[in-house]
């Protein structure tokens, strides 16, 4: 019973309209030469940003689908990013409608290996939108691209 209220909050705070959750549970560890995972992902040379995608929602802590255009109706759009090697530091996922900046959220790295997301109302907001992903100097090491759906012509 415990571990099932702990869960059922996990997933309410996961879905809070900016958060941000480190699910891989990774941590450098102490000595790197003597705890090789099979397992784990290859590394991706010079690549900071593994996955950056945008959905329609978060499922345990993954992207439920993949989107490039938001139909007319959809109240909220999701922003999944996976970052490597950046334990310590803080990303900024910049989310811009038409070229206007509507968000800066500001995330804190906690693990070598680190999955986040954050989230905009997009209701009534039709629109191109960008969401980039910013290092600590502000510069942009990932974007994507959406289209928020238009209404249909003549009905408002």
């Amino acid at each position: 019973m415990k571990n099932l209220l702990i869960g059922m909050l996990l997933v309410v705070a996961g879905s809070a309209a900016f958060s941000q959750t480190d699910t891989t549970g990774t941590r450098r560890p102490a000595n790197p030469d003597t705890s090789k995972d099979a397992n784990a992902d290859p590394p991706m040379p010079n690549t900071v940003v593994r996955r950056a995608v945008i959905c329609s929602g978060v499922s345990n802590h993954e992207p439920i689908d993949s989107l490039t255009t938001v139909p007319h109706g959809v109240g909220k759009v999701f922003f999944v990013t996976e970052v490597a090697g950046l334990e310590g530091k803080t990303i900024t996922h910049r989310w811009t409608k038409d070229g206007n900046k509507m968000a800066d959220i500001r995330i804190s790295i906690a693990s070598n290996r680190y999955r986040c997301h954050s989230s905009r109302s997009v209701a009534g907001r039709s629109g191109n939108w960008t969401v980039q992903v910013l290092d600590d100097d502000g510069d942009v090491i990932a974007e994507r691209r959406f289209t928020v759906g238009q209404s249909p012509v003549g009905k408002i």
